[in-house]
């Protein structure tokens, strides 16, 4: 029994496989997904995102409050702590060092009374 190959239709041979439109973009994510994506928590994102800190991932500050992970800096944030049997991680650049602390003036010397 000779089986019958059904001929493209002409919607198919338009489009073929490898001309396919690109998929869009997945959105970002939250601070909360993107922790569990990478398998941290988001306790530790969020000090990761502070001042002096290069550990983390890059993020975006979408807003005043609104913080969001791309999916590539994200992976690519992976990437670069893969190791093998016997290496280490890339080190990490030193943190720039703390900035110097606004404090008060130290109160004014008074004369003594004569």
């Amino acid at each position: 029994m000779v089986s019958q190959l059904n001929p493209p239709t002409i919607q198919e041979s338009a489009h073929p496989a490898h001309h396919r439109a690109p998929e869009t973009p997945k959105p970002p994510l939250r601070s909360a997904e993107a922790a569990v994506y990478i398998n941290m928590s988001d306790s530790w994102l969020r000090q990761s995102r502070m001042d002096g800190r290069s550990d983390g991932p890059a993020f975006v500050r979408a807003g005043a409050r609104a913080i969001r992970y791309r999916l590539a800096d994200l992976d690519r944030w992976l990437e670069q702590r893969v190791c093998v049997a016997g290496s280490r991680p890339k080190p990490e650049p030193a943190p720039a060092p703390p900035k110097p602390k606004r404090g008060r003036k130290p109160p004014a010397r008074r004369r003594p009374l004569h």
